[in-house]
């Protein structure tokens, strides 16, 4: 199945950034939100990068962070029983954790500072 606009990764949410965090806090923060989620963290760089495919549905969210704000761009998919994509849709049960479990997290780190 070929990629169209639509299909291109999408801006999902953003956080709000509490004051004195680090950026290794917040690399630290976003890592272990999408563990502990049950997503794959495939790339730790000026961003995160996470992956989860599960019951019929695959998604890929770019979690970029400056000192403002975390901002969450998401493609997925729904896939058939081969792992091909079938339908483009957004996980937006999924996206809405992560975006409370950040917000808690880095609401607690900045607490503990």
């Amino acid at each position: 199945m070929e990629s169209t606009a639509a299909e291109a990764p999408q801006p999902v949410g953003s956080v709000a950034v509490p004051p004195n965090l680090s950026a290794g806090d917040f690399k630290e923060t976003i890592t272990a939100v999408v563990w502990g989620r049950q997503w794959t963290v495939r790339e730790v760089t000026d961003d995160v990068t996470g992956y989860l495919k599960h019951r019929g549905r695959e998604a890929i969210m770019t979690i970029n962070y400056s000192a403002a704000k975390v901002d969450l761009v998401c493609q997925g998919w729904e896939i058939d029983d081969n792992g091909n994509h079938t339908k483009f849709v957004i996980p937006t049960r999924w996206i809405n954790l992560i975006e409370r479990d950040l917000t808690k997290g880095l609401l607690d780190r900045s607490s503990k500072r």
